[in-house]
């Protein structure tokens, strides 16, 4: 069991973090394509007006810069999940093959995992509005930034007894309210538009099913502690989810040297 469950959680780390740095790499390249194309679309600096009077070209032009934009959170995203689960996963590692105890190490790790859980979310929220919507929607926008703000004030209360690995599942619900609120915004913007992208279709799939297996770790796994096998498909939810970035990127990146 251990030996399964740690190469897994290795294999899922290192998938995630070498995943958006590679994401952010492609993001780099496609910012130079962009500009390689505007200079050579708009010649020397005489025809700069006549290449400004293009409207098509002009779309083009807030399109390429947008993909960028997709691209760089995309590959902040998918690093910023990986880097923040490994706080938790890599402790949980040692807990299983060393005599050290990582009673304080894993419940910190918990916390970091759930205050970059929740930054991962509000990326997600302008993913959104970067592939889909353009703009952005200010009262959606401030509630994804109240609910984000109120999920990690509440992790932060010592109630949450991070420090001894604390199991209190009143704290767990109370914390992990916003937290749901949040995913539940998120999935409903890319429901909306899931026939829009045929790449990124299933994302709101991908969220509402890490949900549903999250809610019963998060609260009852410390009574039931069987419930944190649930993590399993979980972690698959967020795997698929990033293999969507990677071939958003390569799929855009081709069609932007084409």
């Amino acid at each position: 069991m251990k030996y399964g469950e740690s190469s897994f959680d290795i294999l899922y780390l290192l998938f995630a973090i070498i995943s958006g740095a590679v994401i952010l790499l492609r993001a780099k390249g496609r910012a130079r394509n962009v500009g390689a194309q505007i200079d050579n679309e708009t010649g020397p600096a005489g025809n700069v007006g006549a290449r400004l009077e293009n409207e098509t070209g002009r779309e083009e032009d807030a399109k390429g810069r947008a993909g960028n934009r997709t691209a760089m959170l995309m590959g902040l995203a998918a690093l910023i999940l990986g880097l923040g689960d490994a706080f938790h996963l890599v402790p949980r590692v040692l807990n299983y093959f060393t005599d050290y105890d990582m009673t304080c190490a894993l419940g910190v790790g918990k916390l970091v995992t759930s205050v970059t859980m929740t930054v991962f979310y509000v990326l997600m929220y302008y993913i959104w509005t970067s592939a889909f919507a353009g703009e952005k929607d200010r009262k959606t926008e401030a509630a994804v930034w109240c609910l984000a703000i109120v999920r990690v004030a509440l992790c932060l209360f010592p109630q949450n007894d991070w420090i001894h690995n604390g199991n209190s599942m009143t704290w767990g619900i109370l914390r992990n309210i916003p937290f749901v609120v949040l995913g539940a915004i998120i999935c409903w913007l890319y429901f909306r538009t899931r026939a829009e992208n045929r790449i990124l279709r299933l994302t709101w799939i991908f969220i509402l099913l890490s949900f549903l297996f999250y809610i019963p770790v998060a609260v009852g796994a410390g009574a039931v502690p069987i419930l944190g096998m649930l993590m399993l498909p979980k972690t698959i939810c967020y795997i698929l989810l990033i293999a969507s970035f990677l071939k958003w990127t390569s799929s855009s990146e081709k069609a932007l040297v084409k």
